[in-house]
């Protein structure tokens, strides 16, 4: 609890410049009702809707509750793939696709070499055999071993599905595994993406509604079964939910917001996405704030609408929005007629380069996009 500095956008940037470098601070404001997550097994969900529960979709983040597969349902299980999968789907990209992929990760199993390690001191007749396995040519062959040699920079490593033993209940209780909360899991496994990908900020779905949850849930569901890989968050431009969210500290100005706490979150997102070109958002994940909409105006509100009046508020957000405009146009702009937005702004899909911003910076090359609404 930050005291004695007011202003959200004030208390921020006082723990990212007070606390120690590399330090992983999460920040969730003082008005949430409840931390949420979406149930991914549909006969629990059945279940809560029959006995009356509200927001049958979703349960609470508490220590008590239990930790679902958030594949339930599918038959499947993850598994981290092999540093040699990233580096051969690196020099081989034909091993992306889900078959091929699948099919390597067996070979190398059975052949017990998961490492680059161990691969570049294998003998030669243990390469063949196993480039003969992966049915890769010789001139593949050639390619992988020049660029162990060359230390090739590894892709990001995904999260591989794979057919479910059986024994892997769909409901993880907790306490009898063992388990840490699942809240717990969530900012650990953030914090170490945020280190595998490069990135300073991770995020929550700005929603709390457990229809969209859910749905979000499903759609990750039915991409891990026809893709062969499973991923929670998203990387694309979106709103960090100001209410919860997470960063890495690093002392270094160009992330601090400056137009205020009215749109810091819209800001703040502008300004990760600008330096590190990724967010990672957690969209099965949300934050309930007791049916206050985040960045509204009301007088009994308190935090942003404390000490303040409709009109203050509404000239305070309308200064930032044009500042972040005029500095990050070719990310956002204003919506047009009939386009809703929940933040005042519009996102351009993938963070690309508008038309309108291309012809002013004619040094970027980005094709234009189509824009979409959070």
């Amino acid at each position: 609890v930050v005291v004695g500095i007011r202003g959200a956008h004030l208390q921020v940037r006082f723990m990212e410049e007070a606390a120690p470098k590399g330090s992983h601070i999460v920040v969730m404001d003082d008005n949430i009702q409840s931390l949420v997550v979406e149930i991914p097994d549909d006969s629990v969900v059945a279940e809560r809707k029959a006995s009356g529960v509200a927001d049958f979709n979703t349960q609470p983040l508490t220590h008590e509750a239990s930790c679902f597969n958030p594949l339930a349902g599918t038959g499947l299980s993850t598994m981290e793939e092999p540093e040699l999968m990233c580096f051969l789907r690196a020099v081989c990209p034909e091993l992306e696709r889900k078959k091929h992929t699948r099919n390597a990760v067996e070979i190398l199993s059975k052949m017990q070499v998961t490492s680059l390690k161990k691969f570049k001191c294998l003998p030669q007749q243990r390469i063949d055999a196993l480039f003969e396995a992966l049915k890769l040519s010789q001139k593949k062959k050639n390619n992988c071993l020049h660029a162990a040699r060359c230390k090739t920079k590894l892709p990001i490593p995904r999260v591989l599905t794979k057919p479910s033993d059986g024994c892997q209940g769909e409901l993880q209780e907790s306490k009898k595994r063992g388990m840490k909360a699942e809240l717990f899991q969530l900012i650990c496994r953030a914090g170490r993406e945020m280190q595998k990908h490069g990135v300073h900020v991770w995020g929550v779905n700005p929603s709390k509604n457990h229809f969209f949850l859910k749905q979000r849930g499903d759609s990750m569901r039915k991409m891990a079964e026809s893709t062969g890989f499973f991923q929670d968050y998203s990387c694309g431009l979106g709103l960090v939910f100001g209410a919860w969210f997470g960063f890495r500290v690093t002392h270094n100005p160009q992330f601090y917001t400056r137009q205020g706490q009215i749109k810091d979150d819209v800001e703040r997102t502008l300004r990760y996405w600008h330096a590190d070109k990724k967010l990672l958002r957690f969209a099965r994940y949300g934050a309930d704030k007791n049916g206050f909409r985040p960045g509204q105006f009301k007088s009994n509100k308190g935090g942003i609408s404390s000490n303040s009046s409709q009109q203050d508020h509404s000239a305070e957000a309308e200064t930032a929005i044009r500042s972040l405009i005029q500095e990050f146009g070719q990310y956002v702009r204003l919506p047009k007629k009939n386009e809703k937005s929940s933040c005042g702004l519009m996102w351009s899909e993938d963070g690309r380069i508008s038309k309108r911003s291309k012809r002013r910076k004619t040094s970027l090359v980005h094709q234009p996009s189509k824009r979409s609404r959070l």
